[in-house]
């Protein structure tokens, strides 16, 4: 942990960015990260976070 004035190296690239999703949207993800899932939208390749609370996983078969 990293505390007042000293310094870090990031271990990987992160960006805070949410994406905004309506119910029912399919979604591919890619990443988990601290109750958050880094998602790409089916219809426009738009990608983004978002909390994993609003997700439901499904299967394809």
């Amino acid at each position: 942990m990293i505390t007042l004035h000293e310094q870090g190296l990031i271990l990987e690239d992160y960006i805070a960015k949410e994406l905004e999703v309506n119910v029912d949207e399919q979604l591919i993800k890619f990443k988990e990260l601290n109750g958050w899932i880094w998602v790409k939208r089916l219809t426009n390749s738009e990608e983004g976070w978002v909390p994993k609370e609003n997700v439901k996983e499904v299967s394809d078969h």
